[in-house]
């Protein structure tokens, strides 16, 4: 974690814990990690997840972000450029003395997944460049990045392209930039 994320994410985290309390969305890590190892611990290097009643259930173990406020930066800029695919953040769990998020999405039936070529037509559609001979794409005036769309997580179905499991960060360098998008 960097230098700034050991300062700021046990803050956030003191203040999450009272939120989560406050709306009753802190649930059983037991319960999680029961249905997770039934079903062969599936995940990567982020998330921990599991199937059920139509969606995926993801626990997100905060491992590529500095502060939950990235993480949530992250959630918000998925919905916003894969709409087909929303998730959505809904608790939070206890493990190894951490607060984790828990978010959910919608399964996707796909008949293939994606190509390389379809990939960068429908990111640069949306501004962001292909970086090199890899599965991640860039946007310079944003300065953000979209990384990880392999054909396991962008998907073709009847309604076209479905990004289900994109890895989104924010260029400390464009932070000035976004911000001041917005404020006219």
């Amino acid at each position: 974690m960097f230098a700034i994320g050991k300062i700021v994410r046990p803050i956030e985290e003191q203040e999450l814990i009272k939120w989560v309390q406050e709306r009753n969305i802190l649930f059983s890590n037991e319960a999680f990690e029961k249905r997770w190892i039934e079903q062969g611990k599936l995940g990567g290097a982020e998330n921990d997840i599991y199937y059920g009643k139509g969606r995926w259930v993801k626990r997100n173990t905060l491992r590529f972000h500095t502060s939950y406020l990235e993480f949530f930066y992250r959630l918000s800029l998925q919905n916003y450029f894969f709409p087909g695919c929303p998730v959505e953040l809904f608790g939070f769990v206890r493990s190894e003395g951490k607060l984790l998020p828990m978010f959910k999405q919608p399964d996707i039936v796909a008949s293939r997944g994606s190509t390389t070529k379809e990939v960068s037509i429908a990111m640069s559609e949306i501004g962001f460049k292909r970086q090199g001979d890899s599965d991640d794409y860039y946007n310079e005036e944003l300065d953000i990045s979209i990384e990880d769309l392999h054909d396991q997580n962008a998907l073709i179905n009847e309604n076209g392209m479905e990004i289900i499991d994109p890895v989104i960060f924010l260029a400390e360098s464009g932070k000035a930039r976004r911000l001041n998008m917005f404020r006219e």
